[in-house]
């Protein structure tokens, strides 16, 4: 997930994918926060509403998951109907967050994956800004114990909320 540039005007997404299952989570995320729903914009769109930086989608920081057929989407602030961006505005910003926040929840929690054990993962990190000076970098992580259904519901109630 790419996110750059919120809080200035309602977000904006887009998937670098054909299959829809990223975007559907949004849709749900802003349904159970009662939140207008992000326009989503297609890969091979740039109309007017949308800023210069998400024309030729897609992004450049999202190439190396791209290609190696990870799922990518990113999330951008849009424009205002004339075509400006606005200033930063902070109902704004923390809208798309709590809508992040729960996004990110749902995935975690519903995506078709295999069942994670507790145990040492290793994995590589892919430094798309090159500010590592190395890339790819090994990293390992060390999962003791696992969020269990009630907490991520007392998450999703403190974000709809407005809590953080």
């Amino acid at each position: 997930m790419d996110v750059d540039d919120l809080g200035r005007a309602p977000a904006v997404f887009a998937v670098a994918q054909a299959e829809k299952t990223l975007s559907v989570w949004v849709d749900v995320a802003a349904k159970s926060l009662q939140l207008t729903r992000p326009v989503e914009i297609e890969s091979a769109d740039t109309p007017v509403s949308v800023p210069s930086e998400l024309s030729g989608v897609p992004w450049t920081r999202a190439q190396p998951f791209i290609r190696q057929q990870i799922p990518a989407i990113a999330f951008r602030s849009g424009t205002t109907q004339n075509g400006t961006s606005e200033a930063f505005n902070l109902d704004t910003y923390e809208d798309s967050y709590r809508l992040l926040c729960v996004y990110v929840l749902y995935l975690d929690r519903n995506l078709g994956r295999p069942l994670i054990q507790a145990g040492t993962y290793t994995a590589k990190i892919i430094d798309t800004e090159q500010r590592f000076g190395l890339s790819p970098v090994d990293l390992a992580v060390q999962i003791n114990r696992f969020t269990n259904t009630g907490e991520l519901n007392g998450f999703e109630s403190a974000f709809q909320r407005g809590g953080q």
